[in-house]
């Protein structure tokens, strides 16, 4: 029987290898979907004169740099009853483009009502649309509001929900139905929600705004208030979708929370809490903002302490030049300001074995 020849055995063998490399490569992509509220109350003024919008959108960049960082694909949705749903930035892992495509969405504008519950829809019918296999989140910045539905619909993924026709109900906890029923409607949401991927929830406001008995004008979304009153002011439809899915909600208040350096960015938010920085610039992308992310002693930036930032620091106070980029770099005995003291520090640390720099 002639033998096959060595070519000809490859071959094949050779296409089920390539096969076997391509499959394992093919490594699933983790999505995830920024809904921003632009609607209603979110134009409410904050203790630090920010609009909750504003706040919303700041907590969104760190939310972006968050999951970008975990190797995530990220995109942008903003939502109000004028616009509908408003596909700001399509999914990215490039973190400068979501910055740029946040820090550009305007305020929020007043609207008499917030399609919320079709805007959660539709930001999971776009997770389901790019699914393959990897892990999916999505993060929900709101203050709640009234909930009725949207024209059109928010997409397929909650078409089987659209069966029940009643309403949202605001005394909802699904825990609890016995005594805070939802409709039908609501725990059908619930379930697809919590199927479409884990949820992360900010929540916009010192959490119940109370209006009087008859419960005219309340901006809570998913229960009563005098039921938070007495429960505690938990959120049970939110948390509950949180907890079954393996996500988290964070309410974030109104009041002023505490702001170490003054640059109007809470310290739970602010990339460099001790150093004023309310532009949040982080140039590496790592979550530590520029303001604090140097190495002390480096005044010109290169990465190094060496005789360069000697003569860096020379040229900025006797000749004109440029100052640090990051002036903390520059105040290496910690006093405060930058002179001739600070290129003694260097010089004795780099030439003469004095103590390394010092910087506040």
């Amino acid at each position: 029987m002639p033998c096959l020849s060595l070519k000809r055995m490859l071959t094949p063998l050779a296409a089920i290898l390539l096969l076997i490399i391509l499959a394992a490569g093919a490594a699933a992509t983790d999505y995830g979907v920024i809904l921003l509220d632009r609607s209603g109350s979110m134009t409410i003024v904050r203790g630090d004169g920010n609009s909750r919008f504003l706040a919303a959108r700041h907590r969104a960049v760190m939310r972006a740099m968050e999951y970008v960082g975990q190797g995530y694909q990220v995109a942008v949705v903003t939502f109000n009853q004028e616009d509908g749903f408003v596909l700001i930035q399509d999914f990215t892992n490039v973190i400068g483009d979501l910055n740029a495509a946040i820090i550009g969405i305007p305020d929020a504008i007043v609207g008499p009502r917030t399609p919320l519950a079709d805007a959660m829809c539709f930001a999971a019918q776009m997770l389901d649309d790019v699914d393959d296999g990897g892990e999916l989140v999505l993060m929900t910045l709101t203050d709640g509001g009234h909930n009725d539905r949207y024209d059109p619909p928010g997409g397929a993924v909650c078409d089987q929900c659209e069966a029940y026709p009643d309403d949202w109900y605001d005394y909802c906890d699904p825990d609890d139905q016995d005594n805070w029923p939802c409709t039908d409607w609501q725990d059908c949401l619930v379930i697809v929600w919590a199927m479409a991927g884990m949820h992360v929830i900010d929540y916009y406001g010192d959490p119940i705004v109370k209006s009087g008995d008859d419960l005219s004008g309340r901006e809570e979304l998913v229960q009563l208030e005098d039921g938070a009153t007495r429960q505690g002011g938990d959120f049970h439809m939110f948390e509950f979708l949180a907890d079954f899915s393996g996500g988290e909600m964070i309410i974030v208040s109104d009041t002023l929370m505490p702001d170490m350096d003054g640059d109007s960015i809470e310290d739970v938010m602010d990339n460099c809490p001790a150093v004023y920085n309310p532009g949040q610039e982080d140039s590496d992308m790592d979550g530590i903002g520029d303001a604090c992310d140097f190495n002390c002693g480096d005044c010109d930036g290169n990465g190094l302490v060496n005789i360069l930032d000697i003569t860096f620091l020379i040229a900025y106070l006797y000749m004109g030049g440029d100052p640090p980029a990051n002036p903390a770099s520059a105040d290496v005995n910690s006093s405060g300001t930058i002179n001739i003291l600070d290129i003694a520090v260097l010089i004795n640390y780099l030439y003469k074995g004095g103590p390394p720099p010092d910087c506040p």
